[in-house]
């Protein structure tokens, strides 16, 4: 991840770099199925996209940056979390789940690395990053590979 400024917006913003090289027929796939995903996706707590570009060497995503890094590694520098913060931080999560669940969109890899901390500041406000594994419900029991971190 790179820093960058977003023209259209002045803001910060963090560009992911994906070379296409590297790319399987089925993960170049699944990079644009997951651009369409955060494209239609607008929520306070999931992480915004900006913009897409791609030239014959690389694809680029402009994201929302979130400068209070991982909440896993909040949660390993601060070694517990009060109830209030933790109601909070669920309460966001479930919000953001709820949200994706409406649009017919499943995540398929939470865990505390995919939840990022929008400052350095706050323990609990985050948002939901990193729909590489997310896709779309077309129908009834139709998501039945397994995904995902192990363990």
């Amino acid at each position: 991840m790179y820093e960058c400024h977003h023209k259209a917006t002045g803001r910060k913003a963090a560009v992911k770099v994906v070379e296409r090289s590297k790319l399987t027929v089925e993960d170049d796939e699944a990079l644009k199925e997951e651009v369409a995903i955060l494209r239609s996706l607008k929520h306070d707590h999931i992480v915004g996209l900006f913009d897409f570009y791609q030239d014959k060497q690389k694809y680029y995503l402009v994201l929302e940056i979130c400068l209070g890094g991982e909440l896993f590694d909040r949660i390993v520098e601060k070694k517990s979390y009060n109830e209030k913060e933790a109601r909070d931080l669920v309460r966001i999560l479930f919000d953001a789940l709820h949200y994706c669940h409406r649009a017919s969109v499943v995540h398929r890899d939470l865990k505390p690395e995919n939840l990022l901390l929008e400052d350095e500041r706050d323990n609990a406000n985050i948002k939901l990053a990193d729909f590489g594994f997310a896709q779309r419900i077309c129908a009834p029991n139709s998501l039945t590979t397994q995904c995902g971190t192990p363990g």
